[in-house]
This record gives structure tokens, C-alpha cells and sequence, in this order.
């Protein structure tokens, strides 16, 4: 995959994000129309997904909603911390 690939998949991704459907399926949608091979797969997709977490908390803290989102931030962690834990353990269960 290309840089420009790349950007074009992850803008995808963030503009995707907030849709009520899976912007994961937009991704792999996009990587089919246009044709994109992805070396990295597994590794893009979370990195993309990170991105855009990091991207919403930067958001949140510079326009100043970090007061008025704390228990929203809140939420995400354990939500996070939860999905992160369960994805280990189905890991170490089922594949490996």
C-alpha cells in the first residue's frame, strides 16, 4: 500500500467513524473499489482506529469539552480497557 493509499484509506476512517455502521466495513469497501492491497491488514485497521481515538481525545482537549466530557472519556477507557481485555483472552481461547 501506498502512502497516498494510506491517507486515503484513513480519511475514510475518521470521516467514517461516526457513522452508525461499522467504519471498519468502509474501509475494507474502499480497499475493494479501489483496489488497494493491504501488506499490514490487521495492524492498519487498529492503527487507523487508534488514530482516530487519539484525534477525538486531542479534539476534546483543545476546544475545551474536556470539563463537560470527563465521564464520556471515562466511559471510552473502561469500554477500551473492557474490549482490549476480552480480545486477549479470546486470543489466548481460541486461536492460540
Amino acid at each position: 500500500m501506498s502512502g497516498l493509499e494510506a491517507i486515503w484509506l484513513g480519511l475514510v476512517q475518521g470521516l467514517t467513524e461516526f457513522f452508525p455502521v461499522s467504519s471498519s466495513g468502509h474501509l475494507v469497501i474502499f480497499q475493494t473499489l479501489l483496489g488497494i492491497r493491504s501488506e499490514g491488514g490487521l495492524l492498519f485497521e487498529i492503527s487507523v482506529h487508534v488514530a482516530t481515538l487519539v484525534a477525538i481525545v486531542v479534539a476534546i482537549s483543545v476546544f475545551g469539552w474536556w470539563t463537560r466530557s470527563r465521564a464520556v472519556i471515562a466511559h471510552v477507557a473502561i469500554g477500551l480497557i473492557l474490549a482490549g481485555g476480552l480480545g486477549n483472552l479470546y486470543d489466548r481461547l481460541m486461536i492460540g
